[in-house]
């Protein structure tokens, strides 16, 4: 797949077997949003970070919030439980760099099982019935990228890299851009995320990610 453009402008989306074209063009493919803007030789300062989370047996329910584990040896582990009971966690383990495997590994739930052990001691005689692969595709800064730079060819737009938070804001996210794209506005929530932000260096911190 790559993006078409001419005259300074974006023409359409080539999937291979046929041409899609349009007058603008939002690029939100997550993961997939870095190798898209590739192809025009454009860098994305996104990095890829494969998660795991692991998903126990049931028991009587014993946790009420979400406990996070801030010790500074912990990797950022986390544990909930769900309405069914369920034991769900996860840690920040940093070798899964840019990897788009979707595998799970015995290493890294060796490495949250200590931790969770370490933290709910009784969680070393639990048995994990599930585990799952997936990615945060984050930025710099930890915050997200919202509409366009004007370096970029007229028409492309960005919405990607929300570090783990995207469910929360996708609603809202698209408002924004839909607007934004319709009549050109750019509101206070959203312009501290424009994607020219990390070419003058304004960065967003965000600490807040989990897992």
């Amino acid at each position: 797949v790559k993006i078409r453009v001419g005259n300074g402008r974006v023409k359409g989306v080539d999937l291979g077997y046929k041409v899609i074209e349009c007058e603008k063009i939002v690029v939100a493919a997550g993961e997939g949003s870095k190798y898209l803007f590739q192809t025009l030789d454009i860098d994305i300062p996104i990095v890829i970070r494969r998660k795991e989370l692991y998903v126990s047996e049931p028991y009587s329910l014993f946790i009420d919030p979400l406990i996070i584990d801030t010790r500074e040896d912990s990797l950022g582990l986390y544990v909930t439980q769900t309405l069914r009971g369920e034991l769900m966690g996860s840690i920040d383990y940093p070798e899964a760099i840019d990897d788009l495997t979707h595998e799970t590994t015995l290493k890294h739930y060796t490495v949250y099982a200590k931790k969770l052990v370490r933290l709910i001691p009784i969680m070393k005689y639990s048995t994990v019935m599930r585990c799952w692969s997936g990615n945060y595709v984050t930025t710099p800064d930890n915050s997200h990228i919202m509409g366009r730079d004007p370096e970029w060819p007229e028409g492309l737009y960005i919405s990607t890299g929300f570090s783990g938070h995207g469910f929360m804001l996708a609603p809202y996210t698209g408002f924004l851009m839909a607007r934004h794209l319709i009549y050109g506005e750019t509101p206070n929530t959203m312009e501290p995320y424009t994607p020219d932000r990390f070419r003058m260096g304004k960065y967003v911190r965000e600490s807040l990610v989990i897992g």
